[in-house]
């Protein structure tokens, strides 16, 4: 069974961070590490150091003062950190049950030829406790168009982190109403604000520009695909 990095980052939400330690405590894998990220903002609270003090497996805390470096730094900083034979991902906004990390090693742990998995998500709102079910089995040629899965649900083995590089910009969209939509039949173009469609575009082109300048291969070189066995 492969040993589990947990990389968490966080940032101004202290409550939602302790509810996020609850469910890393809880985990019954054996081997475990946890790896915070404090992007920046407020130090941890006491109680959070407490938390993170009475977990029984190794910790390590990444703290980064000043302006926020934002989502894909911070996880990589964490990657970084990481010592497991694997690593799981856990914003802290996110809830995990007691035996999320336990079968996703056993999943990655039966097939030597998979190098990331990952779990069904349950949706809940806010608001009004409303509640969506993301539930579908890996398909290469769908997961190309819509390649959508909740960082929170994955595991990889650290290796794959090397082979295909880190993430090192992230399009910080306002994805507050995304799964209102996603995934509906509601999911249609008309639906879109036109404002923020274009601000969409404008920071793709953007993206797309920087990225075609760039010198080196961000990390990672195309590879051939391989979808999973039956």
């Amino acid at each position: 069974m492969p040993s589990v990095s947990i990389v968490l980052p966080t940032r101004d939400r202290p409550e939602r961070l302790l509810t996020a330690l609850q469910a890393v405590a809880r985990q019954d894998h054996q081997e475990l590490q946890l790896i915070l990220v404090r992007d920046g903002g407020a130090p941890l609270t006491d109680e959070a150091r407490g938390a993170i003090r009475a977990l029984g497996f190794p910790t390590t805390i990444v703290e980064h003062d000043g302006p926020a470096e934002g989502t894909a730094r911070a996880r990589n900083r964490g990657v970084e950190a990481a010592r497991g034979d694997s690593i799981a991902l856990l914003d802290d906004d996110d809830d995990w049950t007691s035996d999320h990390v336990r079968r996703l090693a056993t999943a990655l742990d039966r097939d030597d030829k998979a190098d990331v998995v990952y779990s069904d998500v349950r949706i809940v709102r806010e608001d009004d406790g409303s509640e969506r079910l993301i539930a579908r089995d890996f398909n290469l040629s769908r997961f190309t168009r819509d390649g959508y899965v909740p960082p929170s649900s994955l595991l990889a083995r650290r290796a794959a982190f090397a082979g295909f590089g880190l993430s090192w910009a992230a399009l910080r969209q306002d994805g507050t109403d995304y799964f209102d939509y996603h995934h509906t039949p509601d999911d249609t173009l008309d639906k879109i604000d036109p404002k923020a469609l274009a601000q969409n575009v404008a920071a793709y082109a953007v993206f797309a520009y920087l990225a075609a300048d760039a010198q080196g291969d961000f990390g990672s070189k195309p590879g051939k695909v391989t979808p999973p066995h039956e």
